[in-house]
């Protein structure tokens, strides 16, 4: 057993200092993984059982990321060190867009207001698109990791609670995301929360989060998704903690 550190740690002033005690207190190797291991692992998770090289799509609570696979022979030495133990070499970039981050810099009523969601997607469209160009030529699939597309997929598929092998590899469309971005966009956050699959602490935030991954198909030129339950958990046990 190990411990591994994000973002959250990797941003806290005191986040090393918090892991090596969680460390030394239960006897395990421990590291805050730097951002690039954090996109190698979590891509190499999806690809335990997606075909091709796919383009991964994680939206998380201060941050999205975009991940493709790139060859190792434009493989910088991080990339390099990664590949020489089995990993795939990859190219990935986080924005300053996240579910929670746009929730706390637009909407300010409940339900929101048409020019609060309007400032989500702008911001998601200016930070997306000046990126766009890097990942459109990715031929393999969309992949979307984390709790917004998780949460949409059971929704969509009219389940009463998650059941995550039930919507892992499940597809989901521009046209599902479009009519969920507009019927969250009318709805409390109170009337999110009563929801089937709607996990404590997600109702406030899956408004932005899907208007985030709208947004993503748009600009990306996608009609859909497929949805993957493996992620950074998965690609750290297949390889293991990084030295």
């Amino acid at each position: 057993m190990w411990l591994a550190g994000t973002s959250a740690l990797r941003e806290a002033t005191d986040g090393r200092a918090f892991l090596e005690g969680l460390s030394q207190d239960t006897g395990t190797a421990s590291k805050i993984l730097t951002g690039l291991e954090e996109a190698t692992f979590a891509y190499a998770g999806v690809c335990v059982d997606t075909p091709g090289r796919p383009l991964v799509l994680d939206i998380g609570g201060g941050s999205t990321e975009l991940i493709r696979e790139r060859s190792n022979d434009a493989a910088s030495t991080p990339a390099e060190t990664a590949a020489s133990r089995g990993c795939p070499v990859v190219e990935a970039v986080s924005l300053d867009l996240g579910a929670s981050r746009s929730k706390e810099r637009w909407i300010l009523s409940d339900p929101p207001a048409g020019e609060e969601i309007a400032g989500v997607r702008h911001e998601a469209r200016t930070l997306l698109g000046s990126v766009r160009e890097r990942f459109l030529e990715v031929a393999g699939p969309l992949v979307g990791v984390a709790g917004t597309v998780t949460t949409l997929a059971c929704l969509d598929a009219g389940l009463d609670h998650y059941e995550g092998y039930l919507i892992h590899r499940r597809p989901l469309t521009k046209e599902c995301v479009d009519e969920w971005a507009e019927r969250l966009s009318r709805m409390t956050v109170r009337e999110v929360a009563a929801l089937p699959c709607v996990q404590a602490g997600r109702a406030s935030v899956l408004l932005t989060g899907t208007l985030i991954l709208q947004t993503a198909l748009e600009v990306l030129g996608r009609h859909e998704l497929l949805v993957s339950e493996r992620d950074l958990l998965d690609g750290l046990v297949l390889y293991g903690l990084p030295a």
